[in-house]
C-alpha cells in the first residue's frame, strides 16, 4: 500500500513537470533510468557487504540514535572503511522500514535507484550550467544523449543495483551539488551574501561528501579544475574569476578536509575490525603500476563493449592480472587515442577543444585515482564498476564543453544522427536491464560470476552457500565448497563445508566434520563465529555424546562473532540437555 502511494504521487509529479518546457530534459533522464533500474526494488540482499553495512551491523540495525551516530564517527575500523553519513541513512533506512512496514531491502533498493537519478539531473544540470558559463550551447540534444549514455549505461547497474555500494551515490551526489554552488560562488557578478552563502554550501557539501566515502577527498581538485575552465574560457559576461581571500581560505578549508579524510581512509583500509594489520604498501610499485594500467584498460574496453561485468572482479597475486594482456592492449588504444586527438587539437589551434579534453581526463583521472593501488595499498585491487560512477561523466562534460557550430548542432538534431545515437544509448539501456537482473540475490549475482569467471573461490562459496541454506541441495553446495578450498584454502570456507557436511548428515560426513574440527575441539576459540562448532554439536549429538554436543552448542551461541541466527543451535541444545536429565 506503501508502495502504491509513493508510485502516485510520483507519476503525479513527474507528470507536473513534464508540461513546464524546461524540465523535460530532466524529465526524460529519470524515466529512463527508472526504465532500467525501477526492478531493483524488487530485489534481495547480496552476501558482500550488504548485511555487514545493514542489519547485521550493531551500530545501524538498531536504527537512528545519538549512541549510534557518535559510533559511526568514531569507529574507523568496521568494514575497513569510514563513512559515517551513509551509516546514518542506513539507520534512517531501518527506522522508515519498522515505521511503514515496507520491506527493508525494498526501501534500502528504492533509495538507490532515487539517488541514481537524482544525480543523472545533477549530471545535466552541471554540464549544461559549465557549458553556458563559458559560451557555449549546453541545452542541446548532444548533451543530454551524453547524459542518457552515462545514466542507463551497464556500468552503472553495480553502484544502482548493490546496497552495499549507497555510499557511491550519496559522495557523488553531494560532490555534484557541492560543484553546482561552487560555480554559483564563480560566475557571481558581486561577491554579496548570496556568493558567499553558496561558498559556504559549496565547503559543507565537501565535508558531507567525504563524510559518505574517502573517494570525495578529490572534491577540492575537481572544483580547481571547474576555477581554471572558467579562468581559461571567460565567465557568462566575460569576467574571468579571480582568486579572492574567501576562495583561497575555502580551498585550504577543502583540502585540509580531503587531507583528514586520505589519513582516516588508509587508518580504515590497514586495520580493518576483526582482521590482523596491514602494510599500506604490501605490494611491489611495479606490480601496482601494472594492475593500475590494467584497471584503466579495462575501463575503457568496458565503456564501450560492457561484456563479462559483475560483482567481485577477483585479486590475482603477481605482475601479470586477471585478463590483464587484454586490458593492457586496451589502455593503449585508449592513450593512442587520446594523444592523436590532443595532437590535432594542439597543431589546429583550438583553445577551446583543448580546455575541453583537458578538464575531462582531469576529471576521469582524479576520482578514480585513489582506487587504482599506487597511492598505497593493502593488496592490489581489481578493478570495479561502482569506481567508475563519477570519472565516467567525463564523457558528458567533453561534449557540452567541445566548441561546436550552432549548424553542426542544428544537423544533429534535425538529422538521422541523432535517431542513430539514441537507439546506440536505447541499445546499452536495453543491455543494462539486462544486465540488472543478474543482481537480484546472492546467488544469481554470484552465479553471474562463475559465468565470467568459473575459476572464482569467492564466488563459488556464495553459490554453494544459497544452495545449501536456500534449496538444501547439499550436494551440489558441498562441491562448490570442496573446489573453492583447493582454489584458495580458507578457515571460513572449511568451516561452512563442514556445516554443510553435518547438515547432511551421512556416517562419511560426520567423520570428516570430526577430522575438519579436531582443533576446534580441543580450543573451541579458534571458530570465532561458532560454525564449526556448531558443525561439531550436531555430529556428536547425533552419536549420541551429549556432553561434548552440549560444550560445542554453548560454545557457537556465545562465538563473538557469531552473524547467523542462534535458534536452531539453542533448540539442539535444548534437546541435548532433556537427553542428558
Amino acid at each position: 500500500m506503501v508502495q502504491l502511494r509513493f508510485t502516485l504521487y510520483f507519476m503525479k509529479l513527474i507528470d507536473g513537470l513534464w508540461q513546464m518546457t524546461r524540465f523535460r530534459p530532466y524529465v526524460f533522464i529519470v524515466l529512463a533510468v527508472l526504465a532500467v533500474f525501477a526492478r531493483a526494488v524488487g530485489f534481495s540482499y547480496i552476501g558482500l557487504d550488504d548485511a555487514g553495512y545493514t542489519f547485521r551491523n550493531p551500530f545501524v540495525a538498531t536504527g537512528f540514535s545519538w549512541a549510534n551516530v557518535v559510533e559511526c564517527f568514531t569507529n574507523f575500523r568496521h568494514g575497513g572503511i569510514w563513512m559515517p553519513l551513509t551509516y546514518i541513512t542506513y539507520m534512517i533506512d531501518m527506522d522508515v522500514s519498522r515505521i511503514t512496514g515496507m520491506q527493508l531491502s525494498a526501501w534500502m533498493h528504492l533509495v538507490n535507484v532515487l539517488l541514481h537519478a537524482l544525480n543523472a539531473i545533477l549530471l545535466l544540470y552541471l554540464a549544461r550550467r559549465i557549458a553556458s558559463a563559458i559560451g557555449r550551447d549546453g541545452s542541446s540534444w548532444l548533451v543530454l544523449v551524453a547524459a542518457l549514455f552515462w545514466a542507463i549505461h551497464p556500468m552503472r547497474v553495480e553502484p544502482v543495483a548493490w546496497i552495499a555500494c549507497r555510499k557511491e551515490m550519496l559522495w557523488v551526489f553531494f560532490t555534484l551539488g557541492g560543484l553546482v554552488f561552487w560555480l554559483k560562488y564563480l560566475t557571481a557578478s558581486v561577491r554579496n551574501a548570496t556568493a558567499k552563502s553558496s561558498l559556504v554550501l559549496a565547503f559543507l557539501s565537501c565535508v558531507a561528501a567525504c563524510l559518505c566515502k574517502p573517494s570525495a577527498m578529490c572534491f577540492p581538485v575537481l572544483a580547481g579544475a571547474f576555477h581554471l575552465l572558467l579562468r581559461l574560457g571567460g565567465s557568462e559576461d566575460g569576467r574571468k574569476p579571480g582568486f579572492p581571500a574567501q576562495a583561497i581560505a575555502c580551498y585550504i578549508a577543502m583540502f585540509t578536509v580531503a587531507g583528514g579524510t586520505a589519513i582516516a581512509a588508509a587508518y580504515s583500509q590497514t586495520h580493518v575490525a576483526g582482521q590482523e594489520a596491514v602494510a599500506l604498501f604490501a605490494v611491489p610499485f611495479h606490480h601496482r603500476v601494472v594492475h593500475a594500467l590494467s584497471a584503466l584498460g579495462f575501463y575503457f574496453r568496458a565503456a564501450v563493449w560492457p561484456r563479462g561485468l559483475h560483482v567481485d572482479f577477483r585479486i590475482e597475486e603477481g605482475l601479470i592480472p586477471q585478463d590483464g594482456v587484454a586490458n593492457l592492449i586496451a589502455f593503449a588504444v585508449a592513450a593512442m587515442i587520446a594523444v592523436l586527438v590532443i595532437v590535432y587539437i594542439w597543431r589546429n589551434h583550438c583553445p577551446g577543444a583543448m580546455a575541453a579534453c583537458l578538464f575531462s581526463l582531469a576529471w576521469f583521472m582524479v576520482p578514480i585515482a585513489p582506487t587504482l593501488g599506487l597511492f598505497g595499498s593493502f593488496g592490489i585491487e581489481a578493478h570495479a564498476d561502482r569506481f567508475t560512477y563519477l570519472p565516467a561523466m567525463a564523457i558528458v562534460f567533453l561534449v557540452a564543453l567541445c566548441p561546436v557550430s550552432d549548424a553542426a548542432v542544428k544537423r544533429f538534431s534535425d538529422g538521422a544522427s541523432l535517431k542513430v545515437a539514441l537507439m546506440v544509448v536505447a541499445a546499452y539501456g536495453v543491455f543494462a536491464f539486462r544486465q540488472a537482473g543478474f543482481w537480484r540475490d546472492d546467488y544469481t549475482a554470484h552465479l553471474r560470476a562463475l559465468d565470467c569467471d568459473p575459476e572464482h573461490p569467492r564466488a563459488m562459496v556464495h553459490v554453494g552457500d544459497a544452495l545449501c541454506a536456500r534449496v538444501k541441495d547439499f550436494d551440489r553446495g558441498i562441491a562448490f565448497y570442496r573446489r573453492s578450498l583447493s582454489l584458495r584454502p580458507r578457515e571460513y570456507v572449511k568451516y561452512r563445508l563442514a556445516y554443510a557436511l553435518a547438515s547432511r548428515g551421512r556416517w562419511e560426513d560426520r567423520q570428516e566434520v570430526k577430522k575438519l574440527g579436531a582443533e576446534v575441539v580441543r580450543n573451541p576459540s579458534l571458530d570465532q563465529r561458532g560454525m564449526m562448532l556448531d558443525a561439531l554439536g550436531t555430529v556428536y549429538m547425533a552419536e549420541g555424546d551429549w556432553e561434548t554436543a552440549i560444550r560445542m552448542f554453548e560454545a557457537s551461541i556465545a562465538a563473538p562473532g557469531r552473524f547467523w541466527p542462534k535458534g536452531a543451535t539453542k533448540r539442539k541444545l535444548d534437546e541435548c540437555i532433556e537427553r542428558i536429565r
